[in-house]
């Protein structure tokens, strides 16, 4: 399996790199070696009937700092939309409706978390958390940015309360 996040292209390589030029030759060579691609849901339905289970662990770990939980958990704000994640899930799988579940597990992305690590922090690893969170958010404070995270899923969570 192959992927790359958005931030791979013009982020950590620019134009001059030939990383677009790249992309735009890699679907023909990849098919002249008989190369398939597939989204993730096609490749359940092709070949869940011979999944195996694999157990992944119970906790996170990221590139970022350390590499541990404290980049995913390490403040107060991270921990709130943390519980709040858990809440939602939880409730979504008692309503038994796939597509609620489905919300629920996006809304688990670690993604989440990642926005506001620098919440309440200083210094170069701050800095390079507070750059990917969308600057359109800053007019809202750090505060506010946090704020309307929470907002995301207790709205959801409320809303849930009409399948239950």
């Amino acid at each position: 399996m192959l992927a790359w996040d958005y931030e791979t292209f013009g982020e950590h390589h620019s134009r001059d790199t030939g990383i677009f030029e790249f992309m735009r030759h890699l679907p023909d060579e990849l098919g002249r070696r008989d190369i398939r691609t597939l989204m993730p849901s096609e490749i359940i339905d092709e070949y869940s009937d011979r999944s195996y289970h694999l157990p992944l662990p119970a906790f996170p770990c990221t590139w970022a700092g350390n590499g541990g939980m404290e980049f995913f958990l390490g403040n107060a704000a991270q921990q709130a939309v943390f519980q709040l994640m858990l809440l939602a899930y939880n409730k979504a799988l008692l309503t038994k409706d796939k597509k609620l579940i489905d919300i629920a597990i996006w809304l688990l992305q670690s993604d989440n978390l990642h926005l506001i690590q620098w919440f309440g922090r200083y210094g170069p690893e701050a800095e390079v958390s507070a750059y990917f969170t969308p600057q359109e958010w800053w007019q809202l404070g750090p505060n506010g940015i946090v704020w309307e995270i929470q907002q995301v899923y207790k709205n959801f969570i409320n809303a849930l309360d009409a399948y239950i």
